[in-house]
């Protein structure tokens, strides 16, 4: 048996034990996690664990989380801040969460789940990309009703494990039953608050959301002032087969000002590769409604001699329209990333596999949609095709694990009919997405010889390194390094 102290208070285990007999021995709730002191801060524990004498542990607060609303909160404890929040799911997460929610509101009780999220953030706008999405079975509560729900220490234990060791934010969601448009009552700030200090001294970033059918409410904690920040405004989004969309708009949306996103001219498109094909959709884009482009490309003309491609294309949609805003890059190499985790789309026309890897490397943090247009040599008859391949992070396969048959390669030459037919295919997969058309394929091949087209569909490999659960997907910008 070893001495250990929990909270300053010295109890005896033996060095082989567990949270839980941590918890039992100091007669601890089975809903409250631990975290044991190394290094100068605190690391949760799970599971099974070795300790040593004199090795300190904190217990944490419950993340209990209810309706009650007879209390009256001190104005200190939260604060607003100038800022629009959005936090994005895939398709396939949304929905599990949301038949989760409706299983336990048709039982009367409240919902519960917490997601691991990457980020990306600037002054004004910040966005939570979920990443993984743990539910709990039944279990995994120590307590549910229609007024309160508390999940066991084991099940957060486990997640908030998972979320140091990727440098995930944790946010906790959950439903009040019969509220179409809750807000956070005492006991969620009063819980979140707390769950914010213990997160924070283990090094992860806390945040919590309360969903209703037609609203939804959401802050984060902010460590430095020990407050609940609220946002201006905020909104679930969903990435699914036909484009991202607006799930669930903050409870106070009506006095928020939040574009569409099913309009051309309200998104950023980027287009990498503008020789030939890339041209092309520029020329298209333009004449749908497309008004901010991003353009990268650091090759020349083959008209005038030393002209950047990238500047020709900002040329030639600003004579299309003097209201264009185009962006061009030439230093593609060094800059491709920092630009494109900012654009609502990503048109990819390129042959360059190190481009192809960076772009295909933001569309996986970033849940960014990326629609890819080429020509490629048949391998049997050596005759040209075109291909466009629709990327939807967390619902299609990514370039790592749907590419086409390896005898296939790429031509950078093809005849100007075949690059506007494929530019016009690729055009009208974002069109489809926009408008909200069900798109039940996103793998289309346009046979020039035989005037045919064929649409087939390749879904996600979990097991993918890149896409798969070990890789980047919803990663964002702010994922820290293991510790």
């Amino acid at each position: 048996m070893v001495t250990i102290y929990v909270d300053g208070r010295p109890v005896q285990v033996p060095e082989r034990t567990s949270a839980a007999e941590i918890r039992r021995v100091t007669h601890s709730d089975q809903s409250r996690p631990i975290a044991k002191a190394s290094g100068g801060k605190n690391v949760i524990v799970h599971g099974e664990i070795d300790v040593s004498e004199g090795d300190r542990f904190t217990v944490g607060r419950p993340f209990t989380k209810g309706m009650q609303k007879f209390r009256v909160l001190s104005s200190k404890k939260q604060r607003k801040a100038d800022r629009s929040v959005r936090l994005i799911f895939s398709q396939p997460l949304f929905e599990l969460m949301r038949k989760a929610f409706e299983a336990s509101e048709s039982l009367s009780r409240e919902g519960y789940a917490v997601a691991r999220c990457g980020s990306r953030s600037d002054r004004k706008n910040r966005d939570y990309f979920v990443r993984g999405l743990h539910i709990p079975a039944k279990e995994d509560l120590f307590e549910q009703s229609s007024i309160t729900v508390t999940p066991r220490a084991e099940f957060i234990e486990a997640v908030l494990a998972e979320a140091a060791l990727k440098g995930d934010l944790v946010v906790e969601v959950h439903t009040h039953v019969g509220s179409r448009e809750p807000n956070f009552s005492w006991i969620d700030i009063e819980n979140g608050l707390e769950n914010g200090r213990f997160l924070r001294s283990c090094g992860l970033r806390f945040a919590m959301a309360v969903v209703g059918e037609a609203g939804f409410s959401f802050c984060d904690y902010d460590g430095d002032h020990d407050s609940l920040v609220m946002p201006e405004s905020a909104r679930i989004s969903v990435l699914g087969r036909n484009g991202m969309k607006d799930a669930v708009m903050h409870r106070s949306a009506s006095s928020c000002e939040i574009t569409s996103a099913a309009c051309p001219g309200s998104i950023r498109v980027a287009v990498v590769g503008l020789d030939g094909i890339g041209l092309e959709i520029c020329s298209m884009l333009a004449r749908q409604g497309v008004r901010n482009f991003l353009l990268l490309d650091d090759g020349v003309t083959g008209m005038e001699t030393g002209k950047r491609r990238a500047k020709a294309a900002q040329k030639m949609l600003r004579k299309i329209s003097a209201d264009i805003d185009a962006f061009n890059v030439s230093d593609v190499a060094r800059s491709a990333r920092s630009y494109l985790k900012d654009c609502d789309v990503i048109f990819y026309c390129g042959s360059d596999e190190a481009l192809k890897a960076a772009v295909a490397d933001v569309s996986l943090k970033y849940l960014i949609p990326c629609i890819e247009a080429r020509t490629a040599i048949k391998a049997e008859n050596g005759g040209p095709y075109g291909l466009v391949r629709v990327l939807l992070p967390g619902i299609t396969g990514c370039s790592s694990c749907s590419g086409e048959a390896a005898t296939d390669r790429d031509t950078g030459a093809s005849s100007v009919p075949v690059n506007e037919a494929v530019a016009s295919i690729a055009v009208q997969e974002l069109m489809d997405m926009l408008s909200g058309a069900d798109r039940a394929f996103d793998l289309v091949e346009y046979d020039p010889e035989a005037q045919s087209v064929e649409r087939r569909r390749r879904d996600r490999d979990r097991a993918c390194p890149m896409c798969g659960e070990g890789g980047v997907l919803g990663a964002g910008d702010e994922r820290r390094a293991r510790r």
